[in-house]
């Protein structure tokens, strides 16, 4: 594995500290930074912080890294460097994503308490309808900021093609467990949790209240192990029994849900629940030729969960695919074909460089990183998003969303799936009287 320059630099001040002589990085390190098209001024901008992020994990031994983290946030006074990526990182990355998304059909079968289940993968655009005689319940979770309005459009789709509601909507998520995310009641939409943010997209566009609420809980959830907790405390609440658990999340995070869920549920004596992955399409990765105005919404990158320089990146190759290939029988069902430890060795170069949403264990695990190294990485890549992502804090999120979701009222308009009127007065109705109205109005342009 050819690690990049940015891991050498590190692992140089790692191991050799104060013995290090400046002058000897720029002659032996400096000519791989070049190639990237760093200039000598920023290679001086990269030794600094690695050196500062490693004397003040050295300082602050007793902390934990994430306390660590937040110190360099709020005391480090200098340039933020940023990588350098080439074309060919940037393909892994988006290939990291795919590999993360999955396909659709049945992914794997196994035993539950009395029968054999499988964990299926189907189009969220496409949702079949009661499987089995069992209730459907829309689950919208994940953390992306465009969850919700994937999922009001699976809804409206589910609505027209078979003219009944599903069972119910769970929301899931407080925030996630890094300090990457921000609320503010100053927000439109992004005011206190994860699990109210979705729920006020879905009722801005046209969802009813009483719909939304059914199965309302107060969320505490940081992980995916909290969202499985949350979904097993709701079902028990509720005394819901014979469901199908349809999680509508995002396209890398995929694999991860179709995994952890089911396992998580069979842990916590959750028999009764079918877990289904509504599959969200990839977006392009290039600008795409011959699309409506209505479909450019769908397909535009505008969101730093989608962008591979940004937080892509960090959610896909040490997170979204390094989980699957880690703690099998543990934490998750293995999906086959996938053995243990056996991390894809296309990715082991540039998973180190992004760990903003994971740990050096995890590094050190699967690739054989020094934790103490990754510990660097990822407080730098922290503070990289901070200073250079422009879609990373929650104030921007809220506008990006708050745009989003008034675009997708449109396109569901333009589709032919709801009506203006029914989006202007849908959150206030009663179910009843909304699926009536939604039935009429399909009626009315056949």
């Amino acid at each position: 594995m050819q690690k990049t320059c940015y891991q050498e630099l590190v692992e140089r001040v790692v191991n050799e500290g104060d013995n290090l002589l400046f002058c000897t990085m720029i002659n032996e390190l400096f000519p791989r930074f070049a190639q990237r098209g760093h200039s000598l001024e920023e290679f001086c901008d990269w030794y600094k912080i690695v050196f500062e992020t490693y004397k003040l994990i050295m300082e602050n031994g007793d902390l934990s890294l994430n306390a660590v983290k937040e110190i360099a946030r709020k005391q480090f006074d200098m340039p933020i460097p940023r990588y350098r990526l080439t074309e060919d990182e940037i393909s892994t990355i988006y290939d990291a994503e795919s590999f993360g998304a999955g396909e659709s059909g049945v992914l794997y079968e196994y035993f539950d308490t009395k029968e054999v289940k499988d964990v299926r993968l189907y189009p969220a655009m496409k949702i079949p309808c009661c499987e089995d005689g069992r209730k459907d319940v829309l689950v919208v979770f994940s953390g992306h900021p465009e969850s919700a309005t994937v999922a009001a459009r699976a809804f409206y789709k589910y609505v027209r093609r078979y003219r009944q509601l599903p069972y119910g909507i769970m929301f899931l998520g407080l925030e996630d467990n890094q300090n990457m995310t921000e609320f503010n009641p100053k927000f439109k939409l992004r005011k206190n949790s994860e699990y109210r943010m979705y729920m006020r997209q879905m009722l801005a566009l046209g969802i009813p209240k009483d719909l939304c609420g059914k199965l309302l809980m107060t969320p505490n959830d940081t992980s995916t192990a909290g969202n499985i907790e949350l979904i097993a405390e709701t079902l028990r609440k509720y005394d819901l029994h014979d469901v199908n658990l349809i999680c509508i999340t995002y396209p890398l995070y995929q694999l991860r849900v179709a995994t952890e869920l089911p396992f998580g549920l069979r842990k916590l004596g959750v028999s009764d629940a079918w877990v289904r992955v509504a599959e969200v399409p990839i977006k392009p990765t290039k600008p795409v030729r011959k699309i409506s105005d209505a479909a450019q919404v769908f397909a535009m990158r505008e969101f730093s969960y989608d962008q591979a320089e940004f937080q892509l990146a960090d959610l896909s190759l040490a997170n979204g695919v390094a989980h699957l290939f880690r703690e099998h029988g543990k934490t998750r069902f293995a999906v086959p074909g996938l053995i243990e430890g056996r991390y894809p060795r296309q990715f082991k170069s540039l998973a180190p460089l992004f760990l903003a949403y994971s740990y050096p264990n995890v590094m050190k695990e699967l690739i054989g990183t020094d934790e103490m190294v990754s510990s660097v990485l990822k407080i730098i890549r922290t503070l990289m998003l901070d200073a250079h992502d422009p879609g990373v804090s929650g104030e921007a999120q809220d506008v990006q969303q708050f745009m989003n979701t008034i675009h997708t009222a449109e396109v569901m308009v333009l589709e032919g799936l709801v009506s203006e009127e029914i989006i202007r007065k849908g959150a206030m109705m009663n179910s009843g009287d909304f699926l009536q109205a939604l039935c009429k109005f399909y009626d009315s342009i056949k």
